[in-house]
């Protein structure tokens, strides 16, 4: 997996990022998986998102991806790597062709979901690709979390 970080200056952040999204594609066994993802820190980036958004980077490639995240996001660590599992859920998703977007239209497991402008909060996490991402986005960062804390124990063990 390669990311490319824009509007991020700290490596260690960089790093950090970097190892949550290598964990959420181990969760799904997808962990040699050649992924490339772009992430951006963008204001107003076009979406009707709360904190961030996952797209294919470019439909002829299929293992490029974007992430595209709030700046707001950046002064607050828990809810940036939350967003980020959540976005990596779509990603799997999308790696697995069960999330399919075209335009306004998204297909789920074959079932087309037309959407427009007005879509209520209501019809947008009854979606049954958000019911997932919200679903797994708290057990991947708990899972994450869990994970750094016995390398670091681990290594405060061998030092």
């Amino acid at each position: 997996m390669e990311v490319l970080f824009e509007g991020v200056e700290s490596t260690q952040l960089h790093r950090r990022l970097k190892t949550l999204m290598q964990y959420c594609l181990a969760h799904y066994n997808l962990s040699g998986s050649n992924v490339y993802i772009d992430f951006r820190v963008e204001e107003d980036f076009g979406y009707d998102a709360e904190a961030g958004v996952a797209d294919h980077a470019d439909e002829e490639w299929p293992e490029d991806f974007e992430i595209t995240v709030d700046p707001e996001l950046l002064k607050d660590e828990e809810k940036l790597l939350q967003t980020i599992a959540h976005e990596m859920v779509h990603i799997i998703q999308y790696m697995d062709i069960r999330l399919i977007v075209k335009g306004k239209t998204f297909i789920w497991n074959g079932k087309v979901y037309p959407t427009s402008d007005k879509i209520t909060h209501a019809e947008y996490y009854a979606f049954p690709w958000e019911v997932e991402a919200y679903g797994m986005e708290k057990a991947l960062y708990h899972g994450f979390l869990e994970s750094e804390q016995k390398i670091e124990k681990l290594m405060s063990l061998m030092s």
